[in-house]
């Protein structure tokens, strides 16, 4: 079973959960938890979230912003970094990464 995350730029995602929680893993989920609930509490949906990434970083949660913007994100997390050749941008927030695809305005 391959990542939900599938962003250009962003290859190398876990691609089964592991089997067995050690305390660090808990805590873990833990925080990508938390995480997720105060994203969808200011209105974001999340689309995808991998726990456990394989290039061994903090867990990473996809979301939509379309309709919320990202304002509240860039508060959050300090500032956001955007990646312009594949469209994608990001930010850190209680130490869970936090991706969406970036909307150009035509």
């Amino acid at each position: 079973m391959g990542s939900l995350i599938d962003f250009p730029g962003l290859q190398g995602f876990m691609t089964a959960v592991p089997s067995i929680f050690t305390p660090a893993r808990i805590e873990c989920l833990a925080q990508a938890n938390d995480v997720a609930r105060k994203l969808r509490g200011l209105g974001y949906r999340v689309v995808a979230e991998d726990p456990f990434p394989d290039d061994g970083g903090p867990s990473i949660i996809q979301i939509d912003v379309s309709t919320v913007g990202t304002r509240s994100l860039q508060h959050l997390g300090g500032c956001s970094v955007r990646n312009t050749l594949t469209g994608v941008e990001s930010t850190t927030i209680d130490g869970v990464r936090v991706v969406w695809q970036t909307v150009e305005a035509s």
